[in-house]
């Protein structure tokens, strides 16, 4: 489901969430118990890598399934030894007040088919597609069903992939100044398509969703 390396080493560990920020599903996370494999030394290859070009992290990345029916629920890779932190992802409920407001978004659920295109795969179309995973101080997935207000308005498998501590890039016009040194990816989970982006959630009090 993943595609990735294997790294220098393997752990799997059955944890239990804490308050988990994932936007609309947190309830659904946050106090459960799921099987935790970390992998270690792990540098991400892609496809459309070009040669002589590598991950620039050695990451230490932890995936997050489903005990029971063995699904998919996150991966995150840590952030990196000696980089200066960020700021903290929004809650979860501030976070999907954030998508509603910003773009008609919603996480539906889990969904019940494996996807077709792996994680890796998915990270690969967002480089072809002008995004730079391999430069991003850390990466966060999630494979749920997602929808948009307009032509993705019908609820479908995605890949939802942030990258966060990306060089800073020009912001497209009405974007908060600052706002891009994270942007997440909306992937489809079967065709792989790179269907688009957004720079919401943001944990800026400025961006927040009025009471």
């Amino acid at each position: 489901m993943t595609g990735l390396p294997k790294g220098t080493s393997q752990t799997a560990d059955l944890t239990t969430l804490g308050d988990d920020t994932l936007p609309y599903l947190h309830d659904q996370v946050s106090g459960r118990p799921l099987w935790k494999v970390s992998i270690t030394g792990a540098r991400i290859q892609l496809p459309s890598t070009p040669a002589g070009f590598r991950d620039r992290y050695e990451r230490t990345i932890d995936v997050l399934l489903d005990p029971v029916g063995g699904g998919f629920v996150a991966l995150s890779s840590r952030w990196p030894i000696g980089e200066a932190p960020m700021p903290p992802e929004p809650g979860a409920k501030s976070a999907a007040e954030q998508m509603t407001r910003s773009g008609g978004e919603t996480y539906h659920g889990f969904p019940t088919v494996q996807p077709g295109v792996s994680f890796i795969n998915a990270l690969d179309a967002i480089q072809r597609g002008g995004g730079s995973p391999l430069i991003a101080k850390q990466i966060i997935a999630h494979y749920v069903m997602w929808s948009r207000a307009g032509k993705w308005a019908e609820p479908r498998a995605v890949w939802a992939i942030t990258l966060r501590g990306i060089p800073p890039v020009m912001a497209p016009p009405g974007t908060a100044s600052g706002a891009l040194d994270k942007f997440r990816f909306i992937v489809d989970g079967q065709t792989g398509k790179l269907l688009c982006g957004s720079n919401t959630p943001r944990p800026d009090q400025f961006l927040l969703a009025t009471p």
